[in-house]
């Protein structure tokens, strides 16, 4: 047998052995057993794949691996199979809303961070949370504790735009991945 050969060929081969041992009742059930295996796409692929995995070495899957990415179709279903979330447009859309939405929340945090409110020496308005309010009100009582917050809220708000830049990234993959 070739790789050319198709599943439909094969199965119309299992037909003519079927006609062949039309006499014989146990031949006849092993050969129609045969056919329901091969009528099955999803038994057999799982079923290859569980049998190349255990029984060859590492090089020999990665030949198989090749060939199977030069064929186009099922380059496709490696694909799916890689990004099960590509699958579904819907899904992929909430992904990439909820990247973006991380993203904003992500930015506006870093920058009230990297920029805290203790920076531009003006009045707290009602939009500083509580933990601000006490974290400005322990400066104003004692300075020294600036030295160490400081640096903190400087290198956590670094971070937060760091993770904006990398959830817009996101995203961005998303958004070509349903443009193919």
């Amino acid at each position: 047998m070739t790789e050319k050969e198709d599943i439909e060929v094969i199965l119309g081969k299992t037909s003519e052995l079927k006609k062949a041992v039309e006499g014989d009742e146990k031949a006849t059930a092993l050969v129609e057993d045969l056919e329901e295996l091969l009528k099955n796409p999803e038994y057999l692929a799982v079923a290859g794949i569980k049998k190349l995995s255990k029984e060859k070495s590492l090089e020999e899957l990665t030949h198989v691996i090749d060939k199977m990415r030069k064929d186009e179709e099922v380059r496709r279903f490696i694909e799916i199979s890689r990004f099960p979330w590509g699958a579904n447009r819907t899904i992929l859309l909430l992904m990439q809303f909820l990247w973006i939405v991380t993203a904003a929340i992500s930015f506006m945090m870093g920058v009230y961070l990297f920029f805290p409110p203790y920076v531009f020496f003006g009045r707290i308005h009602g939009n500083a949370t509580a933990t601000i309010q006490k974290t400005l009100e322990l400066i104003s009582k004692n300075p020294q504790v600036l030295t160490a917050i400081d640096p903190l809220f400087k290198v956590i708000g670094f971070v937060m735009m760091a993770i904006a830049i990398a959830s817009l990234y996101q995203a961005h993959l998303l958004r070509t991945y349903l443009r193919e």
